[in-house]
């Protein structure tokens, strides 16, 4: 009787280590499942980083033309001041004509122009 009774023993420690065993699989299984959750949540975040990226990147851009466009306008802007300024330098010049010019730069030439701007001869 003591032979039957140890085979169950031995019995109930085969089952007692197969159902520990069952148990450790479904651990491991119910680990896989999580870090697979864990996978697709982080493929997620990640795909939503890349994307606030290229969005970042566009900003970025954009503001780069902005300041881009703003210095060509500010030198556009000058250029055309300075292009004004000689032409109406010029049209004055023209309209005085070749005498006052001569007169002018004698005036300049020979240290006799005044600071008002007079050409007057003392």
């Amino acid at each position: 009787m003591v032979a039957g009774f140890e085979s169950i023993l031995k019995a109930a420690d085969l089952i007692a280590d197969v159902r520990k065993a069952f148990s450790k699989i479904e651990d491991l299984q119910e680990g896989q499942r999580q870090l697979a959750r864990a996978v697709e949540t982080l493929d997620r975040r990640v795909r939503e980083v890349e994307a606030g990226l290229r969005e970042t990147r566009a900003e970025v851009k954009l503001d780069a033309v902005r300041e881009a466009q703003s210095i060509v306008n500010a030198v556009q802007g000058r250029l055309y001041g300075e292009l004004r300024d000689i032409s109406v330098a010029v049209d004055r010049l023209g309209r005085e004509g070749p005498v006052a010019l001569e007169a002018k730069a004698r005036g300049i030439v020979g240290g006799r122009g005044s600071s008002d701007g007079s050409d007057r001869d003392p």
